[in-house]
């Protein structure tokens, strides 16, 4: 898909296929990519906002540098994914693959990260989060945190 104009928007796209695909400034919003995949997607200026990617095979996407908002990425596999210097915004992360995934100079402060498990909690090494998120984070490696007077 290439071309300015190319917009999907409140587009259903559940178990669609997109491996290898080259998307050029195409903006999908609100769109329902529920299982899509999506692995290996490639392109520049290409965007999702306000989309359902749960399940999604994302494997090697490049998001980097984006503003990601309104995601909605549980389970959904982003092993190897480029996620440096991405800005997250009301989005969620619950249980996704992350395997390889890089996140260094990410804000997830606007991530719903869920309880992430030890192994998940390594791979976002780099990224930077909140207090509440860094607590979780903690809490899977076994440690609790005690705010003072508590």
């Amino acid at each position: 898909m290439d071309g300015p104009d190319t917009r999907f928007e409140k587009v259903d796209l559940a178990n669609t296929r997109w491996e290898g695909a080259l998307l050029t400034d195409a903006v999908l919003t609100g769109c329902r990519l529920t299982g899509a995949a999506l692995t290996s997607l490639r392109g520049v200026g290409y965007s999702f906002a306000h989309c359902n990617l749960m399940l999604a095979r994302c494997k090697g996407i490049d998001l980097r540098g984006r503003t990601l908002e309104g995601l909605r990425l549980d389970e959904a596999d982003l092993s190897g994914a480029d996620l440096r210097r991405t800005v997250w915004v009301e989005s969620r992360l619950r249980g996704a693959h992350l395997v390889g995934a890089r996140f260094t100079g990410a804000d997830l402060r606007g991530a719903d990260l869920g309880e992430p498990t030890l192994d998940q909690a390594g791979h976002l090494r780099g990224a930077v989060v909140g207090p509440a998120q860094a607590e979780a984070v903690l809490a899977a490696l076994g440690i609790t945190v005690v705010h003072p007077g508590g």
